[in-house]
């Protein structure tokens, strides 16, 4: 899962379905989607995908399958006790990090 922390502290959020590992979906993160902004375009612009690229256009999008919104940063993590989700990825304070199915949340930078 891969997500936004907005101004009123809620979360949108997609799912991606291939290379979410931190070689993966994480350095493509760090790489090519590394401001607030490119992040959000990401998301609202493309919602749920089969793979993340560093351009929007190479992106592989579902049909039909929005971003979803969490009303907060515990709901979002939540998702993850309720799921096989290994990684989520989260833009916050200006940066990504991530969080593993081992609960650690590191940024980004530091594992990718």
């Amino acid at each position: 899962m891969i997500g936004v922390v907005d101004n009123a502290g809620q979360v949108a959020s997609v799912y991606c379905h291939f290379d979410g590992y931190l070689e993966g979906v994480g350095r493509t993160l760090a790489e090519s989607w590394n401001s607030k902004e490119d992040a959000m375009r990401l998301i609202v612009g493309g919602g749920c995908m089969r793979a993340l690229d560093h351009t929007l256009e190479r992106c592989d999008f579902f049909e039909n399958e929005p971003f979803e919104m969490f009303s907060s940063i515990d709901e979002f993590v939540g998702t993850m006790a309720s799921s096989d989700i290994e990684y989520l990825y989260l833009f916050v304070d200006g940066r990504w990090v991530v969080m593993s199915d081992h609960h650690e949340v590191n940024p980004l930078t530091e594992v990718a």
